[in-house]
């Protein structure tokens, strides 16, 4: 049996886990809605995530990275919030006028 790594992701791993969670959500209906166009939603995705839960790489957790199959969970751990205060602001600039 193959070993599989499970871990708190770091900083260094930015890149690798979104572009995880990009591909994951490519055929999410209202993220499509909002971003109907290939390239808005590859320009756009990260800064939405970032709207809508904060930096998911603050304090390196809140993400665990399976390397081994190439898997992203995102979370937020109880006592922080979540940035629904951002989200709108964020959507009536880059795509759709709420």
């Amino acid at each position: 049996m193959n070993d599989i790594e499970i871990r708190h992701i770091e900083q260094i791993d930015r890149a690798a886990v979104m572009a995880i969670l990009t591909g994951a959500f490519h055929f999410d209906p209202l993220l499509r809605w909002i971003y109907a166009d290939d390239s808005e939603y590859a320009r756009h995705f990260e800064g939405f995530v970032y709207a809508y839960g904060g930096d998911p790489f603050e304090r390196n957790s809140g993400l665990i990275y399976q390397d081994a199959k190439g898997c992203a969970i995102v979370w937020q751990f109880e006592g922080l919030s979540s940035h629904n205060d951002k989200i709108l602001p964020y959507l009536k600039r880059y795509r759709y006028a709420v």
